[in-house]
């Protein structure tokens, strides 16, 4: 039902606008790789492109709205399509950008280092000796390096060597290159070459020291560590994507075939063998290798020869593992000549450890083969692919090609976090020892197998400072063991041999130039005392050290730490990446999940947790056709596959998730999500086991006490409503009554729909026994008064469930604002919860009588734009005898027509002129600039009429549908339309279809000029069963008002506008059915001086509502109030004094009256006497609002609290304020005591310390 071609036609005019604001030439600020990520981290960006495809295909943030622009072309664009990469558009929009052809353009890789191959120092000792020489070498210095001046390069010793901008110095024949605005080239030559005859000629001691303190990055490090080596160090960005197939691996095939028809005629497993794998569409089978599609599977057929038949010279060329063979492309940030890498690593060994007079030729001999055993085994399938679940499913990351940047932070003495860092900040900043925590499966071994592949690339210069690095997993390390045995005993990664001797005489020697990966700190339960020594000691040994380790053994080992980094929650961006480079096959399944996250936000912060991620994935290659997209979804994947993980303790495990369940229900009603070991044992809970399980988490950093939490608060809630359904569904009685003990603790609307909303849910996903109980249980809280208040409570379970924010504050508001609607909003919601949650667990013949029931006497609102309405539809649909039980249908239509009420800008020049308020710089983020609301109010005003805008159909099929099965007519159509002008002809004769079906209708128009003449064929025939037209901002012509007048039948009347209707007041005694008028907005006109004298004869006026009107003369009012003997209802709003003696006098006469509303300011001080004399009079009176009034009169409020004593009826009572009314106010409260109904009672600036008191007692 949207406009998807006005949706492009407005989303390009508005890219144009953004284009127009953006230079498109060369950028030279941006040309490093790093600046570009950096641009991202100034704003909130959404993205399914992750930030570092977006970076490496050439694109920065220009911080105007969410468009990124290509340092070298200028291409901008605001659309990321997850159907394609950054690369992919970039390529498409601009294929003559010479980034992207892979010329030259000063690109600097985030990989990069400014030191650079050396050049022979003796050819060019004496040319460039002198400075005019080195100046005259720098004629073709290309353009994108003019921000470094050649006469400062040349100053400071170095020429031009003429490729990129490299140069070097004629000294001691150093390179540096990627220069950047406002480098300093003595600096640069001072850290990296601090040993220059020139530079210690030029520089005091004391000067190159202060350069080399004073870098940023690489301490410890000079030149001399990168230019011993021959690897290869440039990287090539714009090289291309990556390709990546998940189906390469035939284990993952096999999984695919989880829900293989059992009926198929062909086996799975050879089926896999051959390449296929299951689409999920009968016997539908797809080849990973050309995407042939085979189906209608025959007894006995062979499957390979079956796809050389239909696919000749396309049947894939398997190993023996069923893997393709061949090489798989890498992507631009890996080398593609791994094969030359390791001959270069060997050779730099052979350059390297020639120098080494003191080492015997068997340890170099030893290093050499240490070296090339090292990177074939970071090459090794075993040490590429991360499996998060053991064997229960084949599914694995494959971390050379497949790589998803995590969120890391640098922390404090304080553990407060200083900044987020890329992955290419933390390999430059590697040194000494740096302590690396996590939570299980935030992706600590992911991070530091990445950095060893990496290096084994050869393809990483920042790393090449590196001779040896050596990845280290300690979850099987004896603590007895040598560090030799520890090295050459790991399960993955290097084997041996490595003897004692190449340890003390090679490795440790070379101190900064090893790093050490030790990962699984915290998995061990005593560490083996070697690996204890080197962390202890590395003070003196000065290797580099990083230490991946849990946040609950964080205190162990911080005390060594030069440097903390944490791990927190995995990007979103990640994430999709990670997806759709592992779907690519089906990106349909990736693009529901996006819109997915979009509208529910909860979403977003699970799919971040790397393991739920992983879950999402196996469960979607397992279930190919299930597509289920869902937080449950996730859960119990996760929850199946560690089960599976631990098969062998499989009654454990499950023991373990009966007990998890326990404590997370009994948290939630506290509300808690951090649990102490007694809250643990309270439940039954073993918190190691459960920590290693990968239930909970556990932290002690900084804490007296270990805390323990569930991975995610979505989670435990999770874990709750399994543990709250088990009690509900169980036989035994003692359970039973547990559970509704806790279910009857959810006795608000509040509560149901914000606190425990999930848990709700999810206890209703799990066995179908406990669903009716817990709608039977919801539809009661209906008859009950409580249910609807809105008290105070902890409203801890926002922070983690950023959906039920908006609804909860919804529920607060609408409890002060507009009490009396919120029943039926809390009616909408649980007929919304109630469809949803049978269909979705298959329990609508068993709930449908409940719902049945439940819809007698109800009011349902029917909303074509809220995806919550579509399972009510579909119960309708089911059982069209429910159309017949409601006591009215109001639908709403919303159109696009924008009116606004005012402008809060305005409110903000007020403020312009006055000197800004002095604010404690900590408390500063408390407060909002009315610019700044003003802004954010009309960017949401804005972004919600475009939606509106890109309705097409107000009134759709779908949702007339399910009315046209309906046996006999409904009691009541109410009818809503707001900010519309326009209606489709399809939408006008659904809308004659619902008025042809219903008794009585009602209709409401808001802002919607010229609207009734749209559907006037739908009025002219259904006139007689209009019963109530209000009618707000409409400036109504004299068509509408004629065809307004026709509506003979109609009970109730609203006009709200600033132009009366004069045809239409003129002649408001020809409707003789009226009942209830109420006018508002008519400031500057009196519309009785209109309405004819035959309007007093009405005989069933009720209620008169006067609204903002100008009231000079009340007579004729008065005159008409006199003659209506059942007036129960008179609200007067009205800010301008007039004689109203004659009007209070007429009211007293009417002793039906229930409500009575003096608004405004037009009471005098003898006005109030006069009505407080005629009190006695209203003793069926409910509501007495005076608000906005004042008295000072003493003796007037006196008498007006002696005499409120007798109106026993009263609800609602709403003070005026003034002198008068404070100094009655003591009695006022003392005559209350009589009211036993009253629920409302209201002061304005009249309370006094006694009259409080009086109160409170």
């Amino acid at each position: 039902g949207f406009d998807f071609q006005k949706l492009a036609k407005d989303m390009e005019a508005e890219f144009q606008e953004v284009r127009k604001q953006l230079q498109s030439s060369y950028n030279p600020a941006m040309r490093n790789e790093h600046n570009r990520l950096k641009s991202f981290l100034s704003c909130t960006f959404h993205s399914p492109w992750s930030l570092t495809e977006i970076a490496a295909a050439g694109f920065y943030h220009t911080l105007v709205k969410s468009s990124v622009q290509c340092f070298c072309c200028g291409l901008v664009l605001l659309t990321r399509k997850v159907r394609y990469t950054a690369y992919e558009q970039h390529k498409k929009f601009c294929p003559t950008c010479e980034f992207v052809l892979g010329k030259e353009v000063g690109n600097i890789s985030k990989y990069d280092v400014r030191v650079q191959k050396l050049e022979n120092p003796a050819e060019h000792a004496y040319r460039y000796r002198t400075e005019d020489a080195r100046l005259q070498s720098f004629d073709g210095w290309p353009f994108y390096a003019r921000g470094t001046k050649p006469d400062s390069l040349a100053r400071a010793g170095f020429f031009f060597t003429g490729k990129k901008d490299t140069v070097q110095c004629f000294a001691c024949g150093g390179c540096l290159g990627n220069w950047e605005d406002g480098d300093d080239p003595w600096r640069e030559h001072a850290k990296w070459f601090p040993e220059c005859e020139f530079l210690q000629s030029k520089k005091s001691s004391e000067e190159i020291k202060k350069y080399i303190e004073t870098y940023s990055g690489f301490v410890g490090v000079v030149g001399k560590d990168f230019t011993a080596s021959l690897i290869k160090e440039n990287l090539s960005t714009a090289t291309g994507d990556l390709v990546f197939n998940i189906f390469e691996d035939e284990g993952v095939r096999l999984d695919s075939f989880k829900t293989w028809p059992a009926e198929a005629h062909v086996e799975a497993t050879a089926l896999a063998k051959a390449g296929f794998f299951y689409t999920g569409e009968g016997d539908r089978v797809q080849c990973f290798n050309c995407a042939g599609c085979l189906q209608n599977w025959e007894e006995g057929e062979d499957p390979m020869k079956k796809h050389a038949k239909w696919f000749p010279g396309k049947v894939p060329q398997l190993g023996v593992l069923g893997t393709a063979t061949g090489t798989p492309g890498l992507s631009g940030g890996h080398c593609r000549e791994a094969e030359s890498t390791a001959h270069e690593v060997l050779l730099f060994n052979v350059i390297f450890f020639a120098d080494m007079t003191l080492v015997e030729s068997q340890c170099l001999q030893e290093a050499k083969n240490l070296t090339k055993q090292l990177i074939k085994a970071y090459n090794d399938n075993s040490f590429r692919k991360l499996f998060s679940f053991g064997n229960s499913n084949h599914l694995a990351i494959d971390l050379k090609l497949l790589y998803g940047d995590l969120s890391v932070v640098s922390k404090d003495i304080n553990d407060q976090p200083i900044q987020p860092l890329f992955l290419h900040e933390i390999l430059a900043n590697l040194n000494s020892t740096i302590v690396l925590e996590g939570e299980a499966g935030s992706g600590k071994t992911a991070l530091l197998r990445k950095i060893a592949l990496l290096w084994a690339s050869g393809c990483c210069p920042v790393l090449n400072r590196f001779k040896f690095v050596f990845y280290l997993s300690l979850t099987y390390a004896r603590s007895d063991q040598s560090m030799v045995d520890i090295l050459c005993n790991q399960s993955v990664g290097f084997v041996g041999p490595l003897t004692e001797t190449t340890l003390r005489d090679v490795i440790h020697p070379l101190k900064n130039q090893v790093l050490f990966l030790l990962d699984d700190y915290s998995e061990t339960n005593s560490v083996p005392q070697a690996v204890e020594e080197l962390i202890q000691r590395n003070h003196l040994y000065q290797h580099c050290l990083v230490v991946a380790v849990r946040t609950s053994r964080m205190r162990e080992i911080r005390k060594y730490a030069t440097t903390t980094l944490s791990i927190t929650e995995f990007p979103l961006s990640s994430t999709l990446y990670v997806l759709r480079k592992l779907f690519s096959y089906n990106i349909d399944l990736v693009m529901k999940l996006l819109i997915q996250l979009h509208f529910a936000k909860s979403m977003q912060t699970i799919i971040t947790t790397p393991l739920f991620m992983v879950s999402l994935a196996a469960y979607w290659v397992q279930h190919p056709k299930g597509e289920i997209i869902s937080d449950k979804a996730i859960f119990r994947a996760y929850l199946l596959y560690h089960l599976l993980k631990y098969s062998e303790e499989r009654e454990h495990v499950l023991d373990m998730f009966s007990s998890c369940g326990e404590l997370a229900l009994t948290s939630l009603f506290k509300p808690s999500f951090e649990f102490t070991d007694y809250d643990l044992s309270e439940a039954g809970v073993d918190g190691d086991e459960a920590v290693r399980l990968g239930l909970l988490s556990k932290f002690t950093a900084q804490r007296l006490h270990p805390v323990y939490k569930f991975f995610h608060p979505l989670f435990q809630e999770f874990f709750g409503g399994k543990r709250l359904n088990e009690l509900l569904a169980s036989d035994e009685k003692e359970k039973q009554e547990r559970g509704l003990q806790y279910l009857q603790q959810i006795n608000t609307f509040r509560k149901v729909a914000g606190r425990y909303n999930f848990l709700l849910v999810y206890t209703c996903s799990f066995s179908s026994k406990a669903v009716p109980q817990i709608i039977s249980y919801l539809f009661k809280l209906i008859d009950c008064k409580e249910s609807l208040e809105s008290q105070s409570e902890n409203d801890e379970h926002l922070e983690h469930h950023s959906d039920q924010t908006t609804i909860v504050s919804f529920i607060d508001q609408l409890s002060f604002i507009e009490p009396k609607r919120l029943l039926q909003v809390f009616i909408q919601y649980l007929l919304n919860f109630a469809t949803s949650v049978v269909y979705e667990t298959n329990t609508v013949s068993v709930c449908a009588p409940i719902i049945l029931q439940f819809l007698k006497g109800k009011d349902v609102l029917i909303n074509s734009v809220l995806s919550l309405q579509k399972s009510n539809l579909r119960f309708f649909q089911d059982y069209p005898e429910s159309l017949s039980l409601p006591s009215s249908f109001q639908v709403s239509v919303h159109g696009s027509k924008h009116r606004q009420e005012f402008k809060l800008s305005e409110i903000g020049a007020c403020y312009s002129s006055l000197e800004l308020p002095t604010i404690d710089r900590d408390y500063a983020p408390a407060f909002t600039l009315v610019n700044d609301m003003a802004q954010n109010i009309q960017e949401k005003e804005e972004n919600i009429n475009r939606y509106f805008s890109l309705i097409q159909r107000h009134l759709p099929d779908s949702m007339v549908h399910p009315f046209l099965l309906i046996a006999r007519k409904m009691p009541l159509l109410s009818c809503t339309f707001g900010n519309i002008s326009s209606f489709q002809e399809a939408d006008l004769r659904n809308l004659m279809i619902l008025f042809s079906i219903s008794d009585y209708i009602e209709l409401q128009l808001n802002n919607s000029p010229g609207f009734i003449e749209v559907i006037r064929p739908a009025i002219e025939q259904y006139k007689d069963r209009f019963k109530k037209c209000s009618l707000h901002h409409l400036n109504l012509s004299t068509t509408e008002q004629e065809l307004l007048l026709s509506m003979s039948f109609v009970e109730s009347l609203e006009i709200d506008d600033k132009e009366i209707p004069e045809l239409l007041f003129s002649n408001l005694d020809k409707f003789i059915f009226l009942e209830e008028l109420s006018v508002s907005h008519c400031k500057n006109y009196n519309v009785f001086d209109t309405i004819p004298d035959g309007f007093k004869n009405l005989p069933n006026m009720k209620k008169l509502s006067i609204s903002r009107m100008k009231l000079e003369n009340c007579s004729r009012l008065a005159e008409f109030i006199k003659s209506f003997q059942d007036l129960s209802v008179f609200h007067l709003d009205c800010y301008n004094y007039f004689n109203c003696e004659s009007l209070l006098e007429t009211i007293s006469s009417c002793k039906k009256l229930t409500e009575i509303k003096l608004t405004g300011s037009f009471l005098s001080n003898q006005d109030l006497l006069s009505l407080a004399d005629s009190l006695p009079n209203f003793a069926s009176l409910k509501v007495l609002d005076l608000s906005s009034q004042h008295c000072d009169d003493k003796e007037a409020c006196e008498i007006f609290a002696y005499n409120l004593g007798g109106l026993l009826n009263l609800e609602e009572l709403i003070l005026p304020a003034g002198k008068g009314v404070k100094a009655a106010a003591k009695l006022i409260v003392q005559q209350c005591l009589h009211l036993v109904h009253l629920r409302r009672f209201s002061f304005t600036q009249c309370l006094d310390d006694d009259s409080l008191l009086e109160i409170g007692e």
